[in-house]
């Protein structure tokens, strides 16, 4: 009877025991598959590319610079290699550490985190272009094995404002008659990417002088247009002496502003020449006679 008993209480124990290493063991199972799961997870191969700052405005004719980070999650270290869509009339590079590349390794994880590399990528306009104002878009590739992505980047060229002001022969002097009115002609070359919008011509010269232009205002100077403007100078008669005189043509809007230095050789009027002539010769013929009576006495 007493032995019986003992071996109840043994085989109550046996089960009592296999049931809560059942119930321990269930919940360490499910744990073992989920570390399995995210481990396996995490080697499968990614490739991702971004940029902070995908778009942005400069002027005409400056270089883009775009900084990209190129991540690869992988097990193994892979060459992702690059290749660059560029918009019509401009060029790129891919530098990395400053040098200039198409590919590089990358990975494996590093203590379980995508392993990656920031690289810069340069928009240039080709030589003796520059691009009018909008939008130039590239498109930045990367590969590595089956892996594709690409990124946009966009450049966006805003207006700039300059000109020039010159003379059709780059000549800055002129000759100029007091008492008439001289023609003198300047060129406006718009040499920005948009166009030049009320501008206006004055000039500073000499006291007493006159000097116009034609027209004093431009309403619309478009990108890589030349407008002549003839300026009609005029010294004053009777109070200018013959000499070297200096007058400034000045040509502003509100975005820009421009002047140049015309020197102005002033000429007696041809009356005054022919007066000069004639009063010298009279006083030669004066003299002369002058001296053929004293002679003969």
């Amino acid at each position: 009877m007493g032995k019986s008993r003992f071996l109840h209480i043994i085989l109550g124990l046996t089960l009592v025991f296999t049931l809560l290493i059942g119930f321990l063991a269930a919940p360490l199972a499910v744990f073992a598959e989920d570390i399995t799961a995210v481990t396996t997870a995490a080697t499968v191969p990614e490739l991702k590319i971004s940029c902070d700052v995908p778009s942005y405005s400069d002027n005409s004719g400056a270089t883009f610079n775009y900084s990209v980070n190129v991540a690869y999650s992988g097990s193994d270290t892979t060459i992702v290699t690059f290749s660059i869509t560029n918009p019509p009339d401009w060029k790129s590079t891919i530098t990395y550490s400053g040098k200039e590349i198409s590919s590089i390794p990358i990975g494996p994880l590093q203590y379980g985190s995508p392993d990656s590399k920031n690289l810069t990528i340069n928009l240039t306009p080709n030589s003796g272009v520059n691009p009018k104002v909008g939008e130039y878009k590239l498109t930045f590739n990367a590969t590595a094995g089956q892996l594709h992505q690409s990124l946009d980047l966009t450049a966006i060229v805003k207006a700039s404002y300059s000109f020039s002001l010159s003379t059709p022969d780059n000549k800055l002097n002129t000759r100029a008659t007091a008492g008439k009115a001289n023609n003198f002609t300047v060129n406006l070359d718009n040499l920005g990417t948009a166009a030049l919008e009320n501008l206006s011509l004055r000039s500073s010269n000499p006291s007493d002088w006159t000097v116009t232009f034609s027209p004093d205002k431009v309403t619309s100077l478009a990108a890589g247009q030349t407008q002549q403007e003839n300026i009609v100078i005029t010294p004053p008669e009777g109070k200018t002496v013959a000499g070297d005189y200096m007058i400034t043509i000045y040509a502003s809007n509100a975005q820009v502003s421009k002047s140049v230095d015309i020197r102005v050789t002033v000429e007696t009027p041809s009356i005054w020449g022919i007066l000069s002539i004639i009063i010298i010769v009279v006083v030669i013929g004066g003299l002369a006679t002058l001296f053929l009576k004293l002679g003969r006495r």
